[in-house]
């Protein structure tokens, strides 16, 4: 008889100590005596926060999946590689070489050896999207003292900052404010909120601030000196200021969606913050590593980030918090080794297709003509190494052995 209620007594100690990190345990059964007057009730329940009502007065009908905010990162980069094809140039050869160097620098924390030209386009303008909407989260509040104010264009900082110091403060109550600011801003049907004019004024702000954020992409360095030149009354450069206009819709729109449906605190993860070996489980290939055999990709060193992962930290999806979330994975271009094995060639940096440079047939018949490791930066560069250093120091490391000089 001692045994047993040794052993009942520590099942319900247990139970009462987990209790507050379950989200999703089952309401406890009223112990209030019928003496207990109602504001002796209150108190008590006062006296024992409940995070778990906080979470889920927010969830249920929301109206956002996981499979669509997927969808919705798989569309717009398909956009964005469908505007660096229509409207950049196709190489850097007719860049001069300061330029080159800005355009690697611009790119801090990415590494770039293959295929330079055409993926770093892309990186350019995912790079610009997200730390536009993702690292400036508050930008389409307003901060007006009143409905017939004037804006406040310092507002969107302010709270920034505001957060910060919350995170720094207590981190699981600051991804819980940031969720529901977010959440109550933006309501798009009666299951989210009973009054929808406050997200559809959100809404109209974000629009009408596309036309001006699209400018800036454009007008940005270093993409401005990738553009093709293009009449300015013609009916193509019309066309690609639409186009950019759509990408930052696309991406403001998932910012908002991702905001909602997972809190915390968004984080970009450029080469530093990846393993320096590809593992096929926590990130995707980029197109251009697509060959058979993809086994010899594995645990290969990475070359190339050209999406850079993107997480919430302490992020409250699935009642959770405490947990990183990866809402879109890294984007990357490791190093090919035929037949598994590492490549025994010398290899020169940034390679203009040379011989050299080039893998031998005998090492694998799937590789084409062009140079696997090589940039179209032309011979008009005249100390290509330079250039591979700069990029280099950029990121604060020293060439990988593979790029530097025999």
């Amino acid at each position: 008889m001692g045994l047993e209620w040794m052993v009942f007594t520590g099942i319900q100690t247990y139970q009462v100590l987990l209790s507050p990190l379950l989200p999703d345990r089952k309401q406890k059964k009223s112990t209030t005596s019928p003496e207990k007057s109602a504001s002796e009730e209150c108190a008590s329940e006062e006296s024992e926060p409940d995070e778990s009502g906080i979470l889920e007065c927010g969830f249920g009908g929301w109206s956002c999946e996981g499979d669509d905010l997927d969808d919705a990162q798989a569309y717009l980069e398909c956009l964005i590689c469908t505007w660096a094809a229509d409207y950049t140039i196709s190489n850097f050869n007719s860049l001069p070489a300061d330029r080159i160097r800005g355009l690697i620098a611009s790119v801090k924390d990415y590494c770039a050896v293959k295929r330079f030209s055409q993926m770093l386009k892309q990186l350019i303008v995912i790079k610009a999207i997200y730390e536009r909407f993702h690292e400036q989260p508050f930008a389409y509040l307003d901060g007006k003292k009143g409905s017939g104010e004037a804006d406040d264009p310092e507002f969107a900082q302010k709270l920034q900052y505001l957060f910060k110091r919350f995170y720094e403060t207590n981190p699981r109550y600051a991804v819980l404010w940031k969720f529901h600011t977010q959440r109550l801003a933006n309501p798009a049907t009666h299951a989210d909120a009973p009054n929808l004019e406050f997200g559809k004024y959100h809404a109209d702000r974000r629009e009408q601030a596309l036309g001006n954020y699209a400018d800036e992409l454009l007008d940005s360095q270093p993409l401005c000196w990738l553009l093709k030149e293009l009449p300015v009354t013609s009916d193509q450069s019309e066309r690609r200021r639409e186009a950019p206009t759509n990408l930052l819709r696309e991406g403001c729109e998932l910012m908002i969606k991702w905001e909602m449906m997972y809190g915390g605190r968004p984080t970009l993860h450029g080469l530093a913050g990846l393993p320096d070996v590809y593992d096929k489980k926590s990130m995707k290939l980029d197109a251009s590593a697509c060959r058979p055999n993809p086994e010899y990709w594995d645990q290969a060193p990475i070359l190339l980030v050209t999406l850079s992962r993107l997480s919430y930290d302490n992020s409250i999806l699935h009642q959770r918090i405490g947990k990183v979330h990866v809402a879109a994975q890294a984007h990357v271009v490791p190093e090919f080794r035929p037949h598994g094995k590492p490549r025994m060639v010398e290899r020169k940096p940034l390679g203009t297709g040379t011989e050299s440079n080039t893998p031998g047939r005998d090492e694998d018949s799937h590789i084409g003509d062009e140079s696997d490791y090589g940039s179209e930066v032309g011979n008009e560069v005249e100390d290509q190494s330079d250039i591979v250093d700069a990029f280099f120091r950029a990121q604060g490391i020293s060439p990988p052995a593979c790029l530097r000089h025999s």
